[in-house]
């Protein structure tokens, strides 16, 4: 667990340096390959956490992400339904969310890449969500929900 913590840290750490704040610009490779890290590793986590039940584990990894990252707007992990397992904020945890981006988020199974969406905020900012779906570390290779991030362009 420490070691996913620490791979976590150090890619989020490094991501923080990248300037999402322009406005319709493109990712380059290298912050494309930076968000995968950081889905990758927190995909893993997130994955043992469910296996174990470890609903805590999961808010503590959100946590982390929510104190280092100044620019985050939401984290959260959601089931196959689209109901909220653990969120940043911990309170919208069992929420279900039916919009349309989070239709697409549950229907993306690409373990390889990242799926981002711009979006718009209620609070009328921008954003790139960012998710990948968690998919069992089993034999089953079973569905089990979507890990997403979001993070303020404007």
């Amino acid at each position: 667990m420490q070691k996913i913590l620490i791979s976590v840290l150090v890619c989020i750490i490094y991501f923080s340096t990248i300037n999402c704040a322009a406005n319709e610009k493109q990712l380059t490779k290298l912050e494309s390959e930076l968000l995968n890290c950081i889905m990758a590793s927190l995909n893993y986590s997130v994955k043992e956490n469910i296996k174990n039940g470890d609903q805590l584990g999961m808010f503590l990894q959100l946590g982390i992400l929510n104190s280092t990252i100044s620019s985050l707007a939401y984290a959260m992990v959601l089931n196959p339904d689209g109901e909220i397992l653990a969120h940043n904020i911990p309170e919208k945890a069992s929420e279900k969310l039916d919009d349309a981006a989070t239709k697409k988020v549950l229907e993306y199974r690409d373990i390889s890449e990242v799926l981002i969406q711009k979006l718009k905020l209620n609070n009328n900012r921008d954003v790139l969500d960012i998710s990948m779906p968690l998919i069992s570390s089993d034999d089953s290779k079973e569905y089990i929900g979507a890990v997403r991030i979001a993070i303020y362009v404007n």
